[in-house]
């Protein structure tokens, strides 16, 4: 998968979506959400990567809790990309809260034969 299908899982939800951030001056009133790669790594043997495993992060932003937003998002990457972990803060700086998922897309390289 690509960033592309990131955006779309959480645009589906209803807000939108940059990767890392929105350009200064263009981001929405909240709620709204970034997302970023956070690590890959591979499995490979015999000179041939079989397993790629990407964790990513999905950050959503909200003036005030919105349980029913939060639900639609878990359930998008549920649905795309399985499990998540959810951590959540409050952004004094911002007067906000940030609810965060980690989810590991695991995808399996073809062999030839």
């Amino acid at each position: 998968m690509a960033h592309g299908d990131v955006k779309r899982c959480v645009e589906s939800c209803g807000i939108r979506a940059a990767h890392y951030a929105f350009v200064a001056g263009s981001a929405p009133p909240l709620p709204w959400a970034v997302y970023y790669q956070d690590e890959e790594s591979a499995l490979f043997a015999d000179g041939t990567n079989y397993v790629r495993k990407t964790r990513w992060v999905v950050e959503l932003y909200q003036k005030t809790r919105d349980s029913e937003l939060e639900m639609a998002v878990e359930d998008a990457i549920l649905r795309d990309f399985g499990p998540f972990r959810r951590y959540e803060s409050w952004i004094s700086d911002e007067n906000c809260l940030m609810v965060a998922y980690h989810f590991t897309e695991i995808e399996r390289r073809k062999q030839n034969g």
